[in-house]
C-alpha cells in the first residue's frame, strides 16, 4: 500500500527521560502528518530515500529534507547499507489486541482503586488547608488533580526505569530521553499528507520555572487523556503560566492577556457576579506548600505494586509482543514494564473511580486546567 495514498496519524505521543530546551519545536515537527508517515515508512525494515520517497508519492528532495531532520534529532539511523530505519517506538496495535488490552487495563485498575486510592484521597483531604487555593472549593476538581499527582510522583520503579534508560538518546538540543507515539488504527480526519493533525495530544509529565534557573514559581504539568489541551507548543503553556502568576500577583495585566487566558480556561468568569469584585476566578489548583512538602504529605506505593507491575508487563508484552519490529523488541519489554505508572493506567483508574461513584466526572472548562499546579509565593484573592 502506497501511504501517500491512506496516510496514517499519529493521536498522541509521549516523551521519557529528561527534554532538552528545544523540546517544543521536536513536537510540533512530529505533530506534521508528513513526518508520521516518513518513521512508519522506515519502521518495520530500512528503507532509502528513494523507496520511502516512492512509498509516500512525494518528491525525492521533501523525503531527504524531512530524513535529514529526523537523524539529526536521533529518531531514525543510518544502516550499514545506507539505508534508514525508525528508533523511535510506535504502537500500530490491532483492535483485537486493544480490546485484550483494555481487559487488562480494567482489570489492574480495580486492584489499585483499592489498595491504595483511597489512602490518597484520605491524605490529599487532610493536607487540604488555607496554603492551597482550590477553584471554586471544588473538591471534586481537586481529587482529580491531587490523585494524578500523587500516583505519577509515588508509583515509580527504579530497576525498571534503568532498563528504560538504556534506550535513551542524546539528542541534539540537549535532551536525553526516548518518544514513543500511538497509531490511530483508522484515519478519521482525513487530512491531507502536508497538514498538521489538530488531535494531535503531548501525554506525559512536565514541571515548568517562570525562570529556568532560579528558584521561581513552578507548574507542574501532566498531560493525559482526559484533559482537554490539545497540543499548541511547551514554550505557549509556559508563557501562560507566567501569565497567570502575574495576575494572581496584581501586576498590570492587559486586557488581550485576560482574553487569552480565559480562552485557556486558565482563568474563568464567575457565574456569581455579586461574590468576586472582579467577575474572574483563576482555575488552577495553587499551593504555597512547595511542591517536596507536598509529596512528603501524601503516601507512598504499596509494596506489592512492585509484583503487580511486573504481572503487568508481562501480560501485556506477551499480548503485544508482535505487533513491532525485531528491532524494537526490546525498547517494547522495557516500555511496558512501566505500564502500571503509566498514563494509560492513570486512565483507567479514573475510570474506575467514576464507574463506583468516587469521583465524578469533571466540567468542560475544569478539563482545560485539570493536572496543573501552582508552586508559588502567592494566592489567588478571587
Amino acid at each position: 500500500m502506497i501511504l501517500g495514498l491512506k496516510p496514517i496519524s499519529f493521536s498522541s505521543i509521549e516523551h521519557f527521560g529528561d527534554t532538552g530546551i528545544d523540546i517544543s519545536s521536536t513536537e510540533y515537527y512530529l505533530s506534521k502528518l508528513l513526518v508520521q508517515n516518513v518513521l512508519f515508512s522506515a519502521y518495520t525494515k530500512p528503507q532509502s530515500i528513494e523507496e520511502i520517497a516512492l512509498n509516500l508519492d512525494i518528491p525525492h528532495y521533501l523525503a531527504k529534507e524531512v530524513i535529514d531532520y529526523l537523524e539529526a534529532n536521533a529518531l531514525v539511523k543510518e544502516t550499514a547499507q545506507k539505508k534508514y530505519i525508525t528508533c523511535m517506538l510506535l504502537h500500530d496495535i490491532t483492535i483485537d489486541i486493544r480490546k485484550k488490552m483494555q481487559s487488562l487495563y480494567k482489570k489492574y485498575s480495580s486492584i489499585i482503586c483499592e489498595e491504595y486510592i483511597p489512602s490518597i484521597i484520605d491524605s490529599a483531604l487532610y493536607l487540604k488547608n488555607n496554603k492551597i487555593y482550590i477553584p471554586e472549593q471544588d473538591i471534586n476538581y481537586y481529587l482529580w488533580t491531587m490523585i494524578t499527582f500523587t500516583y505519577k510522583k509515588k508509583v515509580f520503579f527504579q530497576d525498571t526505569l534503568n532498563n528504560l534508560k538504556q534506550h535513551y538518546i542524546r539528542r541534539n538540543d540537549g535532551g536525553n530521553y526516548i518518544s514513543s507515539a500511538i497509531i490511530e488504527a483508522e484515519d478519521p480526519l482525513q487530512v491531507n499528507l502536508h497538514g498538521v493533525i489538530n488531535s494531535f495530544r503531548i501525554r506525559g509529565e512536565n514541571q515548568i520555572r517562570i525562570n529556568r534557573y532560579d528558584n521561581s514559581p513552578l507548574l507542574w504539568v501532566y498531560n493525559t487523556k482526559y484533559d482537554d489541551r490539545f497540543y499548541d507548543g511547551f514554550s505557549t503553556l509556559a508563557r501562560e503560566f507566567k501569565e497567570t502568576y502575574e495576575y494572581m500577583k496584581n501586576y498590570q495585566v492587559d486586557n488581550t492577556t485576560i482574553e487569552r487566558l480565559l480562552n485557556k480556561g486558565f482563568l474563568v468568569k464567575n457565574k456569581k457576579p455579586d461574590l468576586s469584585k472582579t467577575n474572574i476566578y483563576v482555575n488552577i489548583l495553587v499551593s504555597k506548600i512547595t511542591i517536596d512538602e507536598m509529596l512528603h504529605n501524601l503516601p507512598n506505593m504499596p509494596d506489592s505494586f512492585y509484583r503487580l507491575n511486573y504481572d503487568l508487563a508481562l501480560d501485556l508484552f506477551n499480548l503485544c509482543k508482535s505487533q513491532y519490529p525485531p528491532h524494537l523488541q526490546d525498547f517494547a519489554s522495557d516500555y511496558y514494564n512501566m505500564a502500571l505508572d503509566s498514563s494509560d493506567m492513570i486512565f483507567y483508574i479514573f475510570n474506575s473511580l467514576i464507574k463506583i461513584g468516587v469521583i465524578q466526572p469533571l466540567l468542560d472548562f475544569q478539563k482545560k486546567t485539570v493536572n496543573l499546579i501552582i508552586f508559588g509565593d502567592v494566592l489567588p484573592t478571587n
